[in-house]
């Protein structure tokens, strides 16, 4: 395994890596960032371990990311049209469609 994305200390070994996961349940980890999907979502994850650590036989950690209130996300269509018009410099048919219709 590359080490470009750690760093050892005298009494640490700090790790950076990206864990990805998509709405079908799947999961992978890359040490560098990685490409993804409409259905994934990506979290960088950066852990610092104590070298005495690794005496141990197993480590647990539980990641948990509470739900967005959708009920409060407001999008102005005519704002990020306006906007993508500009930055793209060419005509601009947005619509927003529900998560759900995949």
């Amino acid at each position: 395994m590359s080490t470009s994305h750690s760093r050892i200390t005298s009494t640490d070994i700090l790790y950076s890596a990206w864990l990805v996961f998509d709405d079908k349940g799947g999961l992978r980890l890359t040490r560098g960032i990685p490409q993804i999907d409409r259905y994934e979502r990506r979290i960088k994850l950066d852990a610092t371990l104590p070298k005495s650590l690794f005496r141990e036989p197993e480590l647990k950690a539980t990641i948990k990311v509470p739900p967005n209130d959708q009920s409060t996300m407001a999008i102005d269509i005519e704002a990020a049209t306006t906007a993508l018009q500009g930055a793209l410099g060419c005509d601009i048919d947005l619509k927003i469609h529900d998560s759900e219709e995949k």
